[in-house]
């Protein structure tokens, strides 16, 4: 009996598998819809790579499912007309397809992934900036309320609970250690000055009028 309990478990846990398998391929294939019809250049954000294998091996499951069926129902009516070898061939077409359906699944989309090697010391990708690879990090716990909690009144993001004169010296820290400046002007001038040579304008510093864009990763 324990054996038996033991090979039923197991047949519920690939079920399990099974089902999880085409509930996270449709909401992938969903997700990426989403992120890529309104803006096509999100193809290569990160949440939409990571939902590629996904939605990839769901597709290749739910194309190779109805090519099987399609072949079974031609070889059936082959069949029905005598002519036995179309019939086979269809036939035999059909559970090759069909299994591709019945494998496990999870090699397939794992393998889609490019593991990388990550190494000690060793930092990915190309280093830019103004100082190639300089990451600047700073923490000020009085930056905000710490007496805040979620029976607070107000809302954690409301301006009472954010200290703007301590982050105000936070962000001037950060630029100062960044671009190796004395003066938070030299700073600024530093940023926009690579900036628009890198990108084909000269070592020219910010325009009054220009728009800037500062993208916040709040975790």
């Amino acid at each position: 009996m324990t054996a038996l309990k033991k090979i039923n478990d197991c047949l519920n846990i690939k079920q399990l598998f099974r089902i999880m398998f085409y509930f996270v391929g449709i909401l992938s294939f969903i997700w990426i819809l989403i992120r890529i019809i309104p803006k096509p250049s999100r193809a290569t954000y990160p949440c939409v790579q990571a939902a590629y294998p996904f939605a990839g091996a769901f597709l290749v499951s739910l194309a190779s499912l109805l090519t099987s069926a399609y072949a079974y129902s031609r070889a059936l009516i082959y069949y029905r007309k005598k002519n036995i070898v179309a019939a086979v061939g269809l036939l035999v077409f059909a559970v090759l397809t069909g299994t591709l359906v019945n494998h496990d699944n999870s090699e397939s989309y794992a393998a889609t992934y490019k593991t990388a090697v990550v190494e000690r010391n060793n930092p990915m990708g190309e280093a830019k900036g103004i100082f190639p690879g300089r990451v600047v990090w700073y923490h000020n716990p009085n930056a905000t309320n710490e007496k805040w909690s979620s029976q607070s009144p107000e809302n954690y993001i409301t301006n009472t609970n954010t200290n703007k004169d301590t982050v105000e010296k936070m962000v001037s820290a950060s630029i100062l250690r960044l671009t190796a400046s004395s003066s938070i002007k030299g700073a600024w001038d530093s940023l926009f000055e690579y900036f628009n040579k890198e990108h084909g304008k000269g070592a020219v510093s910010y325009k009054e009028g220009e728009k800037i864009f500062i993208k916040c990763n709040f975790v």
